[in-house]
């Protein structure tokens, strides 16, 4: 997974890239023992690139999750997996995999960070109040983790609900501010829901 950033740094080298959201991309990636290198679009070619993505989203999902805790700030309660694979964020290629064990109920959706490859915070949704204090929390963590940690994605926020994946979180470049927009389906959420 990486940023709209990568993407563009990368100069056409990953044109493939699937979006997942605005500013979030799913790229394949070769992992040797002390790197991780992504897939070029010339290296596909000839290529049965819908199989190798299946295949890499196999083996994504058998990437272990090392450790699990919960961060709780002024009511707001988030589940912060972590590990040594560099595929703990794509976890969010396949959420619903994460239900039961890392997410409890999650009808009224995720509010999810993907901060960089090795950390990966997920709110489930359940009341108004909690799912504000979350995203307070969030939108300072998730920034300071993708500048702070290598093999930063982005410090966005995203929220989840029925497969579907929504930015939530702008920065001002000029002053760093994180801003959230309550459009969309978590606008939808956000009246729906119990205080």
């Amino acid at each position: 997974m990486v940023s709209d950033t990568d993407i563009e740094q990368a100069d056409g080298a990953l044109s493939y890239a699937w979006p997942l959201a605005d500013g979030l991309f799913e790229v394949l990636c070769l992992d040797y023992p002390d790197v991780v290198r992504f897939v070029t679009t010339s290296r596909l070619a000839g290529q049965d690139i819908d199989r190798m993505r299946e295949t890499a989203r196999r083996n994504t999902a058998a990437e272990p999750i090392q450790g699990v805790e919960a961060v709780e700030d002024d009511g707001g309660d988030v589940q912060w997996l972590y590990g040594a694979s560099s595929f703990v964020a794509s976890k969010i290629l396949d959420l619903q995999a994460l239900v039961g064990q890392y997410i409890p109920e999650p009808s009224h959706g995720v509010v999810i960070g993907v901060p960089n490859r090795n950390h990966l915070f997920l709110h489930a949704v359940t009341t108004s109040k909690r799912m504000l204090a979350a995203i307070n929390l969030m939108s300072s963590v998730c920034p300071a983790f993708c500048k702070e940690y290598p093999g930063p994605i982005n410090g966005n926020l995203y929220y989840w609900k029925d497969g579907v994946l929504q930015r939530i979180s702008r920065e001002a470049p000029e002053t760093g501010q994180v801003y959230v927009e309550f459009s969309g389906a978590i606008g939808t959420a956000l009246a729906e829901l119990p205080d």
